[in-house]
């Protein structure tokens, strides 16, 4: 079996989040270069394709450019299907969280991507049997759960939470409830607020940190705050001392996305060793089984009454010490992936048809 030593991909890097830092990072440590899946140097070889967000390219298409780029990445993946380079995709989201191209051109795309695609890596089992439903034709694809990593190497405070709550405005009477990062539609961001209001808790505060994806999302977040002296709305992105700060100092992280089969922003939390809220769906499901004293998960729409709940499971006093993330060390991720792809290499020659 041929050693992989070079990996291209879409996705080198993201501005809002390590995770693929981290990730390539751990496979670079094991000796594979990874490369720009549409600017691969000459003279490099490729022994593997791993596609991360592909829906990425069905972003801005109104643009010549952008047009352009998305016929380039398919032909680079169908010249590499026909040199029979194995093709995997970790599907982190069976369909793109924001619909951008028509419904037409959004269906040939996937029809395209899940016939060139050999095999595929999903953060938990419910996101491999959810992307089943959708794309019934990687059912089929050999594929393994392998979850999303921790964060502990590349996050660190700046200042004690003592001082970033002062700095929030949060006494030290109060729950911090936070939600940090770039606020999308599917996050329910606005739903949060709306329970938050109609909870009214008075030993709590919630501090939503980040920049809103659109405007209107930005208008209808602002107009349900407006007349609160319990909320805290930091409207724009926050560095990497602020997440970090933010995240450690609250007392519990609130996600109730909408639909979810990963969260990075959990194992973000938990790395920072503060406890989270979020639906019953995904990874979420796979971490409360796991650590049952620092997730709390929840059936159906959330509401104000899932809010009171979760907040009255961190009055009982959970969360304390620090977090077990053995199985999420990247070390043992990255072993688990060069061992899939190696399965890849491994397989029969496929049959004409």
């Amino acid at each position: 079996m041929q050693k992989i030593q070079s990996i291209a991909t879409e996705s080198l890097e993201l501005k809002s989040n390590p995770y693929l830092k981290l990730f390539y990072g751990s496979l670079r440590e094991r000796g594979i270069e990874v490369y720009d899946i549409l600017n691969v140097p000459d003279g490099v070889t490729i022994d593997l394709v791993h596609l991360h967000w592909p829906e990425k390219m069905l972003r801005k298409l109104d643009r010549k450019k952008h047009k352009k780029e998305l016929q380039q990445f398919l032909r680079a993946l169908a010249t590499y299907k026909v040199k029979r380079v194995p093709i995997v995709w970790t599907v982190h989201n069976a369909l793109p969280h924001e619909q951008r191209a028509s419904a037409f051109l959004t269906k040939v795309y996937y029809k395209i991507l899940s016939f060139l695609v050999d095999g595929c890596l999903y953060m938990s089992e419910s996101g491999r049997n959810q992307c089943g439903l959708v794309h019934p034709r990687l059912a089929s694809k050999r594929s393994a759960v392998i979850p999303h990593g921790h964060y502990r190497d590349v996050v660190s405070c700046s200042q004690p939470s003592a001082v970033t709550r002062q700095q929030l405005g949060v006494d030290s009477g109060s729950y911090l409830i936070g939600h940090y990062g770039l606020i999308r539609g599917y996050k329910n961001t606005l739903q949060l607020v709306n329970a938050f209001r109609e909870l009214a808790p008075e030993d709590a505060v919630l501090v939503i940190g980040g920049k809103p994806w659109s405007t209107e999302l930005e208008e209808e977040l602002e107009s349900a705050i407006q007349g609160s002296d319990r909320i805290r709305f930091i409207n724009r992105s926050l560095t990497e001392a602020e997440m970090s700060d933010y995240v450690s100092a609250s007392d519990l992280v609130a996600l109730p996305y909408k639909r979810v089969s990963n969260s990075g922003a959990a194992l973000y939390a938990l790395s920072l060793d503060t406890p989270v809220l979020g639906p019953a769906q995904g990874a979420f499901q796979d971490l409360a089984e796991g650590h049952p004293d620092w997730v709390y998960t929840y059936q159906g729409e959330f509401t104000a009454e899932v809010l009171g709940a979760a907040l009255e499971w961190v009055r009982t006093g959970v969360g304390h010490g620090e977090v077990d993330l053995s199985a999420y060390d990247w070390a043992l991720l990255a072993d688990q992936t060069i061992h899939f792809y190696e399965s890849l290499q491994a397989r029969p020659p496929a049959k004409s048809r």
